[in-house]
């Protein structure tokens, strides 16, 4: 699942707006963002995937003095060498033992195969990485977005491209339960403490401070999606052999 660095141009100002439609893209592209962010290799990843997260109805993104400063926080806090102040892997804060490649990273791999999907970087990056986790989730949302019914003139939201899912892959019921699962039953318990952890190892850094603010704003739209967003209609009962 290879990170994206290729920010949605805005729609035009003079485009009619959708509310829900506006939504739907200010959270894919966030969350697209965000996963470019955590998968950063150098100093220019990182400020694209920051500048990223400049979207509609977003506070204004903070100035940055110098960006190898940012690039050298950045290392300390999720790359090393050595040890990091706010690993980003959910074994870290679910195990019993601080830990990596524990549970939690099994059954993230478990979760991306019931997809059809598996990291391009097994044996190399832990598969509950919180950039493999947003991305698995952006596939996911984009799939449920195209099989949302809408209005038939209402053209389909431009997303980021995630990590697409197989052409016969689960079902929409599937992948409504696999979001309650995996969004709302496991990132929302273990990455609220490495926001707190990001939070306490970052607190000089505005960059870092946005970048886990808007984490925490994605995470808490993904919850309220949980709550039966993506539940499909009931089929009607039909009533055979009726006078």
């Amino acid at each position: 699942m290879p990170p994206t660095i290729s920010p949605a141009p805005s729609p035009p100002a003079s485009a009619p707006v959708n509310t829900r439609m506006a939504d739907a893209e200010a959270f894919a592209r966030r969350g697209a963002a965000l996963r470019d962010f955590f998968f950063a290799t150098n100093g220019a990843v990182l400020r694209r995937a920051f500048e990223a997260l400049a979207l509609p109805g977003s506070p204004p993104l903070p100035p940055v003095p110098a960006w190898d400063e940012e690039e050298y926080l950045f290392n300390r806090l999720f790359v090393g060498p050595g040890p990091v102040a706010a690993p980003p892997y959910a074994s870290v804060y679910l195990e019993t033992e601080r830990r990596l490649m524990g549970e939690a990273a099994l059954f993230a791999r478990e979760a991306y195969a019931a997809l059809g999907l598996a990291s391009p970087w097994q044996g190399s990056l832990p598969d509950d990485h919180i950039g493999l986790e947003l991305d698995a989730a952006l596939a996911v949302y984009a799939a449920l977005r195209q099989d949302a019914p809408g209005p038939a003139d209402s053209p389909a939201p431009h997303t980021p491209e995630p990590s697409g899912l197989p052409a016969r892959g689960p079902t929409p019921e599937d992948l409504a339960s696999w979001w309650d699962a995996f969004v709302a039953g496991h990132m929302a318990v273990w990455v609220p403490s490495f926001l707190d952890a990001l939070r306490r190892a970052g607190a000089t850094s505005a960059v870092m401070g946005r970048a886990g603010d808007d984490l925490a704003r994605w995470l808490a739209d993904a919850v309220i999606m949980g709550r039966g967003a993506f539940a499909q209609p009931e089929q009607p009962v039909t009533k055979r052999g009726t006078a």
